[in-house]
Order: structure tokens, then sequence, then C-alpha cells
């Protein structure tokens, strides 16, 4: 498989969690790879999330471990795959606590796929610049 093909199957991951204009926007830009590096420039400041679908975390869960529980509590899986601005565990299907704690509060941005589709968690830059993502 080729980047631009794992850009377009890593599309689909978060395509349910976008806004209309960024949907259409990264949509347009799937076959290159080019388009995955647009959406990694824009995810410390990431604007592109449906309202619908964040969910905030209380001032008590801002760990990884605390977060893993809403996670799980919510039907997460013990994996997940990430999507990071962090090149070491970027593309990488990781166990969820240890991929919370990669991201969480360390600088980096990224989306975390728990469900495809249906549930992830977002961390971007700044302090307390995180949510959880979940349709339905």
């Amino acid at each position: 498989m080729t980047k631009s093909e794992d850009w377009s199957a890593e599309f689909q991951l978060i395509a349910p969690f976008l806004n209309a204009p960024k949907l259409d926007r990264f949509a347009a830009l799937t076959g290159s790879e080019a388009g995955r590096r647009r959406l990694i420039r824009e995810l410390g400041h990431f604007t592109g999330f449906k309202a619908s679908v964040i969910r905030t975390i209380t001032s008590s869960a801002h760990t990884p471990v605390g977060i893993a529980a809403v996670l799980r509590k919510m039907g997460a899986p013990d994996e997940c795959y990430l999507i990071a601005t962090n090149r070491a565990v970027d593309r990488k299907s990781l166990g969820l606590t240890v991929a919370l704690e990669e991201v969480v509060g360390r600088g980096y941005s990224a989306i975390l796929i728990a469900i495809p589709g249906r549930l992830g968690f977002y961390e971007g830059e700044g302090t307390r610049n995180r949510c959880i993502l979940a349709t339905g």
C-alpha cells in the first residue's frame, strides 16, 4: 500500500468527526500525501471538528490514565491508532494507555482513533487543548 493509499484509509477513520468545510477540503486531498501533511501541520490548533462530536474532559481526568478510563467507559478497545505530529508514534497502533502517555501533555498534537469513525481523542498544542471525539 502506498502512503497516499494509507492517507485515504486514515481519512476514512477521521471523516465522521470533521465539519463540512474540513471534510470537503481533506477529501479533495486524499489522493496525495500532501493532504495528509496539511492535516498534520494544522493539528496543533485544529478547528475542523463538528461541534456535535466534541466531548469535554473533566478537570480530574486530564491525565493519560484518566482519559483512558473515560474512553474505555465509552467502549474503547485496548488498542488505538495515532495520527500525530510526533513521527515516533505517527501511523502507529499502540495500547490505549501507552498512546495517551505518548501524547498527553508532551507538546505534540494527535488524533487517537479508538473506534474508527465513532470514538477518538484529540490533543492539541497548549494546556488543556484536548477533547474526546464521539459520534452518536
